[in-house]
């Protein structure tokens, strides 16, 4: 998270003062020079409007928010500044800043567009309409990469490769400061909201926005529900899912506002900025009523955690929003106080959302995730010294770490399909044909391969097909995972042509082994599963080579007791078997020949998988992934009521929830996978005015976070609701709440109470600065768990989730 500093200064200046008596500063701030002047407003004034993308739907996940202001354009020096904005600056270079001088904090702020401006061809004076964005609607046009490729360094540029984007990422908390990555502050960052830093013009308005997260869904292992533990905080999520790789190794990345918005569908929140805070809000929390020790100067509300925009926690408080213009509990007082505070004025429309009968999505089950990570490397450097020496290659990390992959119930799966291309490089003058050699070994996640549940994938001694064994260590000259006794091969093999290549630096990705094109695979092309293999369990591939005791070249694959190899070396990994035309030369002019030393005699090796320019791929190109019946695809989730309603709605696609999908932790220093069955739950909360805290009830962990999403959206919409169409106004009379200066202020993260109680969120608002007037659109907030049976299933789907 780095930019360069903006440098913004006021340029123009107004204030719009309410027909209560509010006033409202209103700045244009640019990267240019030059004092601050005063700026006349248009009959239009001012106007901030948020918008759904369907306002009927009360489960939309993004309110966008823009700015309009009415610029009275006075003279020539006017007229050349508004020319001078789109001819001269580019976006981001020019802001808008609304202020309330109730409490001098921004309420508003925005980068102006640049092209959206109308302007009247008549003489002074005349208006000319501008508009600036909060960022969130323009993360559509940004797809999420990295600042800098994390295998180069290099700044990325389209076409992209899997380095330039999180196709390759590590999982990451969804906020906080534990993780390289804090997605939710990273991807708002990206909005390009203004810092504090920002001003270099003496404008000390200007600061650091902060986030607010309100969500109220605990796995079972997340740390027990409290007012102080966000779960958020202690969930880890990556994105790779989202992100599709091409034939030629080129990844198309989603944009921010589409992980954003999935992040959102994931644990059923909405995301509003206000106030320069970015709300993330459970929809299901507008449930919550204002607790009747709360006040306007000291609610009490929605349990809320605060972070810095960096995702480093600030603060924990008891109230969503704040106690000035972002107070939760708002009252229309048409019946309670005529003419005075917040009013409904003539005219409100009330039109209906039906009832929902039936919820559809999608999910990612977490078996179908491809946790390929790299195939393990030739020896660095070879002995030589005439005697036998056996080289047992792992995939390792920078810190020589071995990598593992880890398989949820693969018991239920009919087999793990593996795939795997590496990048050669060969600098002889012929094609060549490399020999691929390697064993599986398995184990239950959290023991080793030799604890005793430890299994070794090898050829069955009878027809040769595969078969999981219990893994040894086996006695001196002996190595089981390759060969019996009297050397039978048992290991996973394949070859691949390598073509010469035009230079030495250049490289060539191929297709090395294929379980699908492996003859001793099962009948869909898989390595076969075993019956134990239920819960975690963790893979690690193991390449095998050797040398001969001539001390001149490869031994066969299955490793001899002693004296040279009388078997050709013809499948031990890392060997040349053949080349295409007898009586090429290599790449020092020498005949080619078989069963020599890759590196040194053929000058062959490979590297990460590259593609067809040459770019690095990370992870390493490849599959290690579960297929069967009810793994290794999306899921379709159905929920349905049994009654007569007929409404039916598409959730989702959800892309984490359960399993590999997700991390947990309970002390946000030791993390492991949620539960694959699901074990969520939602617990409920009140107020002890005792001691000053929520206390917390808890209910059953025994839903898949998905399903607990369902089950809120369809709660949430049992019944016929209504929709509030009308508008609200500020008197200027009793405006403010009784000994205090806190404004009755409607504002787009509260929750309205109408003069007959029934309660609203809003879903689509302009706010007139001039009138205090909102005109809104808002649902009804009503919550009850329908009496008629609810069956929910679930089946597996071909293909691949569609991201909406």
């Amino acid at each position: 998270m780095a930019r360069a500093n903006y440098g913004l200064q006021s340029i123009r200046q107004g204030v719009v003062k309410s027909a209560n008596s509010t006033r409202y500063d209103i700045d244009i701030l640019y990267t240019g020079t030059g004092g601050t002047n005063e700026m006349i407003f248009g009959e239009g004034g001012g106007e901030i409007r948020y918008e759904s993308p369907n306002e009927k739907r009360k489960n939309k996940h993004i309110l966008t928010s823009q700015c309009t202001i009415d610029f009275l354009v006075q003279n020539d020096t006017d007229k050349n500044f508004i020319a001078s904005l789109s001819s001269t600056y580019e976006e981001k270079d020019v802001w808008i800043t609304v202020r309330s001088k109730t409490d001098e904090i921004l309420t508003w702020c925005g980068y102006m567009i640049l092209d959206l401006k109308d302007e009247q061809d008549v003489s002074y004076p005349y208006s000319v309409s501008l508009t600036a964005i909060d960022g969130m609607a323009g993360l559509k046009q940004i797809p999420y990469i990295r600042e800098t490729n994390i295998d180069t360094g290099a700044i990325p540029t389209f076409p992209y490769v899997a380095g330039d984007t999180f196709y390759s990422s590590s999982f990451n908390q969804v906020i906080g400061a534990g993780t390289t990555h804090s997605w939710l502050a990273d991807i708002v960052y990206k909005t390009g909201m203004v810092l504090a830093a920002d001003d270099t013009g003496g404008t000390s308005f200007l600061e650091n926005y902060k986030i607010q997260t309100a969500v109220n869904y605990y796995n079972e292992d997340h740390p027990a529900p409290a007012a102080d533990k966000d779960p958020l905080a202690y969930s880890r999520i990556k994105l790779n899912n989202m992100h599709k790789l091409d034939s030629d190794g080129y990844v198309t990345p989603p944009s921010c506002y589409t992980v954003l918005e999935y992040i959102c569908k994931s644990f059923g929140m909405r995301c509003i900025y206000w106030q320069h805070q970015f709300h993330f809000i459970s929809i299901d929390e507008y449930n919550t009523d204002e607790d009747a020790a709360g006040t306007p100067a000291a609610p009490i509300n929605i349990p809320t955690r605060v972070y810095l925009y960096t995702g480093v926690a600030d603060t924990n408080q008891n109230y969503l929003g704040n106690n000035n213009l972002s107070l939760y509990d708002m009252q229309i007082e048409n019946a309670t106080a005529p003419g005075e505070g917040l009013q409904k004025l003539a005219g409100t429309v009330y039109s209906g959302l039906p009832a929902i009968k039936k919820i559809q999505s999608t999910y990612l089950s977490s078996a179908s995730e491809n946790v390929y990570n790299g195939f393990p490397l030739l020896p660095a450097t070879w002995t030589k010294d005439g005697a036998l020496h056996e080289y047992q290659q792992y995939n390792r990390d920078g810190n020589n770490v071995i990598m593992n992959m880890d398989l949820t119930d693969a018991a239920d799966a009919n087999g793990i399909r593996i795939q795997i291309y590496l990048s050669f490089k060969n600098t002889s003058s012929d094609a060549l044909r490399f020999v691929t050699a390697f064993t599986i070994y398995a184990f239950p996640h959290g023991e080793t391969i030799l604890g005793g549940n430890g299994k070794v994938l090898q050829r069955n001694l009878t027809d040769g097909d595969y078969d999981w064994n219990i893994a040894s260590s086996g006695a001196s000259g002996n190595y089981p995972a390759f060969r019996t006794a009297t050397g039978v091969q048992r290991y996973c093999r394949q070859n691949c042509w390598v073509p010469p290549t035009a230079a030495i630096d250049q490289s060539v990705g191929i297709l090395a082994y294929d379980s699908a094109l492996d003859g001793y695979s099962n009948s869909i092309g898989c390595i076969p599963i075993h019956a134990a293999m239920t819960g975690e369990w963790t893979f690690q591939i193991m390449a095998y080579s050797a040398e001969d005791s001539n001390g001149s070249e490869l031994a066969a694959s299955y490793y001899k007791v002693s004296g040279p190899s009388v078997y050709g070396g013809w499948a031990c990994h890392g060997s040349v078997t053949q080349y295409a035309v007898s009586g090429q030369t290599d790449y020092d002019g020498s005949t080619t020949t078989t069963r020599q030393y890759p590196q040194d005699d053929y000058q062959i090796d490979y590297l990460p998988t590259l593609n067809g320019t040459g770019n690095t791929l990370t992870p390493f190109m490849g599959t290690f992934r579960l297929e069967g019946i009810n793994v290794g695809t999306p899921l379709e989730m159905m929920l349905e009521v049994q009654n007569n309603n007929s409404y039916e709605m598409e959730s989702g696609p959800y892309f984490w929830g359960d399993g590999r999908t997700i991390q947990v932790s309970s002390d946000g220093t030791n993390w492991d996978f949620a539960d694959v069955d699901g074990k969520w739950m939602k617990p409920t909360y009140a107020w002890n005015s005792g001691t000053s805290s929520f206390d917390y009830t808890l209910g059953t962990y025994n839903k898949k976070l998905v399903q607990l999403v369902m089950y809120n959206i369809q709660y949430n919409q049992s019944v016929n609701l209504r929709q509030f169409n009308g508008t609200t106004a500020l008197a200027k009379t009793n405006k403010v709440y009784s000994g205090t200066t806190i404004l009755k202020f409607f504002n787009p993260i509260a929750k309205l109470t109408d003069a007959d109680n029934k309660q609203y969120a809003l879903m689509r608002g302009t706010w007139n600065l001039a009138m205090d007037e909102w005109n809104i659109t808002s649902n009804e907030i009503f919550y009850e768990v329908p009496s008629e049976t609810i069956v929910f299933g679930e089946q597996a789907l071909d293909g691949e989730i569609q991201m909406t």
